[in-house]
């Protein structure tokens, strides 16, 4: 999985939830993308209809990884603006700190051996 692959689907018409974030980090979609690969349940996105208001990169991952993410219903700001998927960029940057990497890391471990 690469950048490339990304940007593929994003504009290959795939995805069917309306984005309501404009950048997505590639570190992040690599480490769910990843995770989701070893079975590691992920939290449900959060969306109002089509719109996503919370899960742009389990969202995009999920769909790199060819898994169904379920959904909880979810209220959204009155300023959210909807972007086509062919108008999210990718970045390079990593948006998570180390100490962030770690607790999401030691989260997903304790929440997969309860399930």
């Amino acid at each position: 999985m690469n950048i490339k692959t990304v940007k593929n689907l994003l504009n290959s018409g795939v995805l069917k939830r309306t984005a309501t974030q404009q950048k997505l980090s590639f570190p992040i979609l690599h480490r769910l993308y990843k995770k989701m690969n070893k079975g590691v349940a992920l939290e449900n996105i959060h969306v109002v209809d089509d719109r996503i208001v919370d899960g742009h990169h389990r969202y995009v991952s999920a769909g790199l990884a060819g898994i169904d993410l379920g959904t909880t219903e979810w209220e959204i700001g009155s300023s959210a603006i909807d972007y086509g998927w062919d108008e999210v960029i990718i970045e390079e940057a990593d948006w998570d700190t180390t100490a962030e990497i770690k607790l999401y890391n030691s989260r997903d471990v304790m929440d997969s051996t309860s399930a």
